[in-house]
């Protein structure tokens, strides 16, 4: 720590003082003719005056020889945190010396003090360094590090930040201090802890002592915000043993660059980005959105499309910002990120804002709007679209190209969802979206594209799962090339779907067969139980949905209206993905498959020798029928298990 090093009384007597602050100055009235005051200043013969780092009220005592009448001394200082001098008294005077709240870890101060007729005397005040100091090592717009530490080995301490405005508001350091004294015996014997006194927690705390390992690393702080890094000595008795020690610290304000964002090579899905930032050593985010999405998803909200990107790179390297280098949408310097994807006449835009070692933003955002070129129609086939035998969650779609060998894809949008984009941007979402798998989809031989007349069911042909009852929808059809292009206009048909229509679908559950096999995770060799069974509606046309439920979680449902309530609620909007019609066939194979369920529908896996229901229900956008389910026991080390049937529920 740095050590103050005093100078001789003759050597600050030198430089005359630059005075900011002091009492009223009358110094300069002559004298009494024919006589000299010579001032003297009590007890300082080095002209040093040392002041404890937390602040204090300093007194100076003076003689004055031959002093003039009615005359008092005053006194100035060149620092403004020596200040309120008090000269109304004659022998004293008295000043304040503020708290050691800055930079230095030691400071000092001239104070001048003058006398009517006599030469004045210059003193020193040296303010001592903290008992801990501190120092900060890291500042950014929501972060703030700092080390802290002591000469003496022996000294615990704790430590933490606090916004100065709070600190402020409890009055003084004592009062500071009493208040986390409290919260330490609050914290310690909170009941859900694990403490039952201070003396424990303090144990805790300050277990492993090392004097030289105290950091402090606080983020998520407000921007261009002061706060206060504070310490004070503790015993782990809970005993203060040094004075409150602060440092003032403000977090960093945004930085103004100019990021000369450009988009350049802009084509129906492709664009390049480019930034040149006029401040090279700050990292940057580059990156793009359309203009829908900013205006809808993100509200029009900078903030909300920063805290998004943010959001993304944090998910990859937490908030550790010397991985910021390995993030492909972040540069530095001047920096290019081709685009691919993009999706044909629409508008976007290139966005740009600094990042700081807090993984936070560190600038305002940058938005530099562009379009990509729209499609290039190469097929003037139309398409006559009508939809047909519309029901609560399915559709058939009848479609009657213009040319027989033109190639076209169909699907099934609800309206609302697409209310502020055109058929041709909803097509050209398609695709994109399509071509987005990995590996993408194979456009000359996919089954979703059809030549010729068709009636296309919106399930088994279009693989459309998500449809809603009693909701606006609207089927798009246009052409599609062999690599994914499209080639036509869009053609467009609305419909609406209906209610959900209560059935008089049975179903029942069969042939069940519990068993059970090696799980191929297990390392030691554990076993997955599982029933085998099937299922047979007494209709074919409708779907279904089963599953497994523990008998005693069955029972706690007041009926089997909320029990199927809550199946629908744990499968969400997928369910359809786990429907069937037919015997276990879903349409899509000729003869039935058993089911096979390792676990209930909640997710839980089947345990050995317990008692279950193997249940299964109608479904079309909500339970069509009643509850049909079979009591079985799963199979245990010393059985196979076995199945009796239920009566359904009435509907």
């Amino acid at each position: 720590m740095k050590k103050i090093k005093f100078f001789a009384l003759w050597a600050l007597l030198l430089t005359p003082p630059l005075l900011l602050s002091g009492c009223g100055d009358d110094a300069t009235d002559d004298p009494t003719p024919g006589k000299t005051p010579v001032l003297t200043i009590k007890d300082n013969a080095l002209g040093v005056i040392n002041v404890e780092a937390a602040g204090q009220t300093v007194t100076l005592n003076y003689e004055v020889a031959d002093a003039v009448e009615g005359k008092l001394a005053v006194a100035k200082s060149d620092k403004e945190w020596i200040h309120d001098f008090d000269c109304e008294t004659f022998g004293q005077i008295t000043f304040v010396a503020d708290e050691n709240v800055g930079e230095e870890l030691t400071r000092s101060a001239t104070v001048t003090i003058s006398y009517p007729g006599a030469e004045s005397v210059a003193v020193e005040v040296a303010q001592n360094e903290r008992v801990i100091s501190i120092e900060v090592t890291e500042v950014t717009v929501a972060s703030i590090k700092a080390k802290l530490e002591t000469d003496d080995p022996a000294q615990t301490f704790l430590f933490n930040l606090v916004k100065k405005s709070d600190y402020d508001a409890i009055g003084s350091p004592e009062k500071f201090l009493e208040k986390e004294l409290k919260a330490l015996e609050e914290e310690a014997l909170d009941p859900d802890g694990l403490f039952t006194s201070l003396e424990e927690y303090l144990d805790f705390l300050l277990s492993d002592w090392n004097p030289e390992g105290q950091n402090l690393n606080r983020d998520e702080l407000e921007i261009n915000t002061e706060y206060y890094i504070y310490a004070y000595g503790i015993t782990l008795k809970g005993e203060i043993t040094t004075p409150l020690v602060r440092r003032l610290v403000k977090t960093n304000d945004l930085k103004e660059i100019n990021f000369n964002l450009t988009v350049e090579d802009e084509g129906q899905t492709t664009a390049t980005l480019k930034g040149n930032p006029d401040e090279k050593f700050t990292y940057y985010y580059l990156g793009y959105t359309s203009k829908t999405e900013y205006e809808d998803s993100f509200k029009g909200d900078d903030q909300q499309v920063i805290d998004n990107a943010l959001g993304s790179i944090r998910m990859g390297i937490g908030n550790d910002g010397s991985k910021l280098p390995d993030v492909a949408s972040v540069r530095m310097g001047e920096g290019s990120l081709e685009v691919e994807g993009l999706l044909p006449d629409t508008e976007y835009y290139a966005l740009a804002f600094g990042i700081d070692n807090s993984v936070s933003a560190c600038t305002k955002l940058t938005k530099t709007p562009f379009k990509t070129d729209a499609v290039a129609i190469t097929d003037d086939c139309k398409f006559e679209v009508s939809v047909l035998d519309v029901n609560s969650i399915l559709m058939n779609i009848a479609v009657k190209p213009s040319k027989a060998t033109t190639r076209y894809f169909a699907t099934v949008k609800a309206t609302d969802e697409v209310k502020n984009m055109t058929p041709a941007q909803v097509a050209d979402a398609e695709i994109a979206f399509q071509n987005g798998f990995t590996p993408p989809v194979d456009w000359s031989t996919d089954p979703r594209v059809f030549t010729g007349n068709q009636t296309l069911h919106s399930r088994r042909n279009l693989g459309v799962t998500i449809i809603k009852p009693e909701t606006d929808y609207t089927v798009y059809v246009f052409g599609v090339s062999a690599e994914g292009v499209r080639t036509t206009e869009v053609a467009t048909a609305t419909t609406r779907t209906t209610a959900v229509v209560p059935s008089s679908m049975t179903l029942e559950v069969k042939d069940v067969k519990p068993g059970s096999e090696t799980d191929p995770n297990d390392f030691f060799g554990g076993k997955l139980y599982y029933f085998q069974y099937g299922v047979k509606p007494s209709i074919d046309t409708e779907y279904y949905y089963t599953g497994i439920v523990k008998k005693s979680t069955y029972e706690t449902f007041a009926d089997d209206e909320a029990f199927m309530k809550d199946v629908v609620g744990q499968a969400g909007e997928l369910i359809m993905m786990n429907c069937f019609m037919g015997e276990n066939n879903a349409g899509l194979v000729s003869t039935p498959t058993p089911f096979k369920g390792s676990a209930e529908y909640s997710g839980t896996a089947i345990a050995a020798g317990e008692q279950y229901y193997i249940f299964a229900f109608g479904y079309m956008g909500a339970p069509t029928t009643a509850l049909f389910k079979v009591d079985a026991t799963a199979a245990g080390d010393g059985g196979s298990g076995g199945w009796e049937p239920e009566w359904p529920s009435e509907w």
